[in-house]
């Protein structure tokens, strides 16, 4: 089980693989030191010239095509979708770009704003057009099954490289598992309810809750409440005679909001 790398990729690329490959080692039980490093690195990668991808495990079926400066060209040219066509083969295969997309655009405005001879309206025209086809090819490889990855840099890259390599060879059983949406009970519909009163908050509308049993039983006892005031109790719920006399208002009120005490 050894990761193969594509001897044609970038130096920089092949250094900091080599690096993580030691560092992100799961459950290594070889003390890896200046000494060995390199014996470490040779058992766990090898530089081949590969025809699929520029990393791959075909033992564990894993596969990464890593993209730069060449993301765009690639697009142009149709070579990218016929390198994922043939990234298939691996069940666990990934498209990678080691740079943000605002780099990608920023790269490309900068060879269209380089022509002196185009007038800057047709150089906005070419940029729009030229990002368009980019976002087309974007969703192209997301329905293909390969939504594009963008990292930060090539450090970031190799990193994720280096892990998705650890994670598709280590057998765990990830399967999908549903959440479960939590049942709803007859206490959190009441709740939802008393916690739209006016100036009753959560903690305030537990207490309510908690107190008198039942909204209906609420409303009752916040008449009772607003015709003859306890002032310990208004305390210990967490009301105050201002609040009260609005939540009355919503409670035996018009659309107004004002109360009429022939309801009571």
């Amino acid at each position: 089980m050894t990761l193969l790398v594509d001897n044609r990729e970038h130096d920089e690329m092949k250094k900091l693989l080599s690096k993580y490959i030691t560092k992100y080692m799961p459950n290594n039980s070889v003390e890896i030191s200046i000494e060995n490093i390199d014996d470490v690195v040779t058992d766990e990668v090898k530089f081949a010239q590969l025809e699929v991808g520029d990393y791959a495990d075909p033992e564990n079926g894993f596969a990464v095509e890593r993209k730069s400066s060449d993301f765009v060209s690639e697009i142009r040219s149709g070579n990218l979708f016929q390198k994922l066509l043939e990234l298939s083969q691996y069940p666990k295969s990934y498209l990678i770009i080691d740079r943000p997309l605002e780099e990608v655009y920023a790269e490309m405005w900068k060879r269209i704003d380089s022509d002196r001879k185009l007038e800057y309206h047709k150089k906005k025209k070419n940029f729009h057009g030229q990002k368009n086809m980019v976002v087309g090819a974007i969703a192209s490889c997301c329905i293909r099954g390969y939504p594009p990855i963008f990292c930060t840099n090539k450090k970031e890259a190799a990193q994720l490289i280096v892990r998705l390599y650890y994670k598709a060879k280590d057998n765990k059983d990830r399967q999908v598992v549903k959440a479960l949406r939590p049942k709803v009970t007859h206490k959190d519909r009441a709740l939802n309810v008393v916690v739209n009163y006016p100036f009753v908050g959560e903690q305030t509308a537990v207490k309510l809750l908690e107190h008198y049993g039942s909204v209906e039983k609420i409303n009752e006892g916040l008449k009772k409440l607003f015709l003859k005031p306890n002032k310990e109790l208004m305390r210990e719920l967490g009301i105050n005679k201002r609040n009260l006399e609005q939540t009355i208002a919503v409670l035996i009120g018009d659309v107004n909001g004002k109360w009429n005490k022939n309801k009571f």
